[in-house]
């Protein structure tokens, strides 16, 4: 938007102004600047100012005059602003039915919403609830208040997805959740949802999520409130109140116009509950919450709303949403790993989401052509004396570079649905590259990532060598009027971007496709090379206090790259140095232990592959002794960190025999210098940290974390042993390049039993992991229960439980695995127990979902079927998959699945046709 020169001086001289204003001043220049949707830095300024100003006067400025400021204030982009959101806020808490009116307690309810979910105050959103709650009881008929009613509801919720799905269980949520469904059969019932519009839109909107949990079965069940219900809606028959929920997500569903929401706020709600509208289930029969939501990005008259702020925000939005998703399908993998043996599941989204997501991206690039052809933005802030000059927003620009780059990355798409986008937003880069100055960095890490998925590898190299060649720190004769310096953050990232693209010309990408190591490596050979020397000798320059510590992670992981790829000249190489010796030195003087907590995996890498390059280096076997030190002084606290590095391990061991750099894996995050650490010193402190959580179950002990540490230690080596051993455990440098003898992990089970609450799963994961020490069983084992069974015995009727029928998918592959060998199988289970075992594999194969209660994922009936045919149940019990009823003709099918998705190689699903007979 253009605002007249009037407009901004009058603006510049309200922020620069020294004197404080008056609380009659500070509303009165709220309210214009949100009439005027005037959008600058000044005006955050203005708006601190005010803020302050209305908290300071708490007595003289009544409640419904801070609800129309708080209004203001969050429509100007302010609400992260501490003043606002805590002091300001807090004000919420004043509202009554007697101190506001009506009409501000619904204003204030819009307030909520614009502060979004990570900004807004639980305790306030419940109050108001509670006071919109009660003033229906006097309005019934307001139409106003039940859509308040249903807007606020989501934010009285506990931040943490997993709570909030138990949270609606609960006494306290489950009458909330009750005063939501009253609300929305009142609105149901009118064929209100199809005459709303705009900010109405917005707050009918968030009835999504709360529908999207109540799918889930975590909320309390209606039917034991009829009666109640049935009262608050009069004039309602039974068969509508019996089947509520029923009818308002059909109601919802199909009479509410989601296009025509307010960009804005949509782009707030996404980015608020796109995590809670994908818990539902994905067996759901029809349309799902995710997808009913996501398909307004599609409509045209929704798009032709959408400024760059909103394009942006809904990009940050399915960009986090991806990643979110493919983080949990790596923790499956894991558990895939420790199940199974292998990575099997491939995909944590249905078929259609996926599509759904990849149109909703085009749509964004689609989007972000129009802004470029139309010149759509405001002016070009460094060129003040040419008012035709204009400016493709860049911030946009970035968010959709990434949301592309998750795209590829994070899921599992055909090239030909993603090509034509990708292409797209290729041109449009390729003609607005000298413009990027402040989010090139941003691009060009996107623009490498991208050629990981083998999709328009050449353009995305040229397009890449353009933004590099036009950037501030290469093309400074062009940028000499830029009045901000290179970021720190930019500096790290174009590195990293760099880094990766060296690692492209020395390891394949395990995809197969050829020519992406000449094509791939584009901008490298073009100007990478001159750019890591110009940013490693811009990031020499920079002071300490210019260092943000979430930078640092990223930053070794840049230079190890560089140094395992041989891409820096031996007479660069110092200065590399010199800045590694920089970060060290920062890393051993940050005393933060939440931050070197969360990043201690990283690091340690980082640093260990480091070491082997510079192996007489100091300062980097210091900062290796001191993140150990930080390690070992609690161990048994520090378990997850020790889980999260044998699993780094273990995948490094598989990329660098696959050579995958998919998803931006590296040589340099793993390799031989971690496998020897993992040998020389990661093993033997496991066995320490192991017996620590066991013995002192220290307040943050948890049992399935420490048996999948045990678990993947006997992946990476490790001898387990269940006899408590004093043994001595050598110790070790901390880089790995000592020597030690081989360590057992040991498990005391019978103190395990008597002291910690296991789970079903957690019983079988026990009785998996001694089936897989054939030697410790036969020795220690026994020898340690010889005329006391009832250990297994206890374990036994822990993980199976008194209806099989229900049992948990991990469950039941845990004591699958138990049987693989037919020794161990008749050491630790009795027909009885493999007759219970059958049943449960019955049940989910054959019986509805909704008829065992047991939670499944995509791809789980495989995996089920792959483990039996590979384990000694059926031979055991005699039998084959005729003798149960239906089961023969499903695993035919489930074989059928497995050969046409090619999860599994032809041979292999051949050795399965044969054990199973089909």
């Amino acid at each position: 938007m253009v605002y007249s020169n009037v407009l901004c001086k009058l603006v510049h001289r309200a922020s620069t102004c020294s004197r404080p204003f008056n609380t009659h001043d500070s509303l009165l220049l709220l309210k214009s600047l949100h009439g005027l949707r005037y959008r600058s830095d000044e005006v955050r300024r203005i708006c601190e100012k005010c803020a302050f100003t209305i908290a300071s006067a708490r007595i003289s400025i009544p409640v419904e005059r801070v609800i129309d400021a708080l209004n203001a204030l969050t429509s100007l982009q302010t609400a992260d602003m501490e003043v606002v959101n805590n002091h300001l806020a807090g004000r919420l808490l004043d509202v009554t039915a007697q101190t506001a009116s009506t009409r501000a307690i619904q204003k204030s309810a819009v307030a909520l919403i614009k502060f979004g979910r990570r900004h807004c105050r639980r305790d306030v959103a419940e109050h108001i609830f509670g006071v919109l709650v009660g003033l229906l009881h006097t309005n019934p008929t307001d139409t106003a208040l039940h859509l308040a009613v249903v807007s606020v509801f989501p934010y009285t919720l506990p931040k943490s997805d997993l709570v909030a799905l138990s949270y609606c269980s609960r006494p306290e949520g489950s009458d909330r959740l009750d005063a939501v469904l009253r609300s929305a059969l009142f609105l149901a019932k009118g064929n209100i949802p199809s005459t709303l519009q705009g900010n109405c839109t917005l707050q009918a909107l968030h009835m999504f999520p709360t529908i999207a949990l109540c799918s889930r079965g975590q909320s309390v069940s209606n039917r034991k409130r009829n009666n109640e219900l049935l009262n608050d809606t009069a004039g309602s028959d039974h068969n509508f109140v019996d089947n509520s929920w029923e009818n308002v997500k059909k109601a919802f569903f199909g009479e509410l116009q989601l296009h025509t929401v307010v960009p804005g706020g949509y782009a707030q709600f996404l980015h608020d509950f796109l995590r809670l509208l994908n818990v539902e289930e994905s067996q759901t029969e029809g349309e799902t919450c995710l997808h009913r939501v996501l398909s307004v990005v599609l409509h045209r008259n929704f798009t032709r709303a959408l400024n760059s702020y909103d394009v942006a925000k809904i990009s940050a939005a399915l960009s986090n949403e991806m990643e979110r998703c493919y983080s949990m399908q790596k923790r499956d993998q894991e558990e895939d790993q420790i199940l199974c043996g292998q990575q099997q599941r491939q995909s944590h989204l249905e078929q259609k989401e996926v599509t759904l997501l990849v149109e909703a991206v085009e749509s964004l690039v689609d989007q972000l052509h129009f802004f470029c052809e139309v010149s759509w933005s405001s002016l070009g802030s460094d060129d003040k004396t040419s008012n035709n000059r204009r400016n493709v927003d860049q911030v946009a620009v970035g968010s959709v570079w990434r949301v592309v780059q998750k795209t590829l990355c994070c899921l599992t798409v055909e090239p030909i649905a993603v090509t034509a986008a990708v292409e797209k937003i290729i041109g449009i880069t390729k003609n607005i590259a000298k413009n990027l100055q402040d989010v090139w960095s941003w691009v060009f890490y996107s623009m490498i990532r991208c050629m990981d998925a083998g999709i328009c590898v050449q353009e995305l190299g040229d397009a890449a060598e353009k933004v590099v060649a036009e950037s501030s720190i290469l093309n400074k004769a062009a940028h000499s009027r830029q009045r901000k310096p290179l970021s720190m953050r930019s500096a790290v990232q174009a590195l990293y971007a760099a880094s990766l693209s060296a690692m492209k010309g020395t390891a394949s990408c395990g995809n197969g496709l050829k020519g992406l190591d000449a094509a791939g490596s584009g901008a490298a050979s073009g100007h990478a090379k001159p750019l890591t020397a110009a940013l490693v000798r811009h990031l020499n320059q920079q002071r300490y206090r210019d260092y943000a510590a979430d930078n640092v992670p990223m930053l070794l992981q840049s230079l190890t790259n560089l140094v395992v790829a041989e891409f820096i000249p031996t007479e660069e190489l110092r200065e590399v140095y010199e800045l590694t010796e920089k970060v060290t030195h920062y890393v051993l003087g940050y005393r933060d232990g939440v931050w070197i907590n969360r990043h201690f995996v990283a690091i340690y890498c980082s640093v260990v592959s480091l070491c082997e390059f510079w192996p007489e280096s100091k300062p980097l076997k210091d900062l290796a002794g001191h993140l150990v030190g930080i390690w070992s002084s609690s161990p048994g606290e520090n378990l997850e960190n020790l889980r999260l590095l044998l699993w780094r391990a273990l995948a490094s061991a598989q990329d660098n025999s696959t050579g995958s750099l998919r998803n931006g894996g590296s040589v340099g995050n793993g390799g031989s210098a971690i496998r020897k650490a993992v040998d020389k010193f990661i093993l033997p402190t496991a066995g320490i940290c192991i017996d620590c959580a066991c013995r002192d179950r220290c307040r943050n002990f948890n049992i399935r974390t420490v048996l999948h540490t045990v678990h993947l230690s006997t992946k990476l080596g490790a001898s387990l042993e269940f006899v408590h051993s004093i043994d001595g455990v050598a110790s070790s440098d901390p880089t790995g390049n000592a020597t030690c003898p081989l360590v057992g992990i040991t498990l005391d089970i019978s103190a395990l039993l008597d002291g910690v609450q296991m789970k079903a799963v957690d019983a079988a994961h026990v009785l998996h992991l001694m089936s897989r020490e054939t030697s410790t069983i036969s020795k220690n084992l026994e020898r340690k229960i010889q005329g006391d069974v009832s250990c297994i015995e206890k374990l036994r009727r822990m993980a199976i439980g008194k209806n099989p029928g229900a049992m948990q998918v991990e469950t039941l592959l845990h004591l699958i695995g138990a049987n693989d060998r037919q020794p161990t199988s008749k050491r630790l289970f009795d027909e009885e127990s493999l007759e219970s075992i059958m049943e449960a594999v019955y049940s989910h194969l054959t019986v509805k979902h909704e008829g065992n209660g047991a939670v499944r994922r995509q791809g789980d009936e495989e995996r089920i079927v792959c483990a039996l045919l590979s384990s000694q149940v059926l031979v055991r019990l005699r039998r084959t998959l005729k003798n149960y009823s239906g089961l023969e003709e499903r695993v035919g099918e489930i074989l059928g699945i497995i050969e046409s998705n090619k999860t599994k190689s032809a041979e292999e699903v051949f050795q399965l046709r044969l054990l199973s007979g089909v």
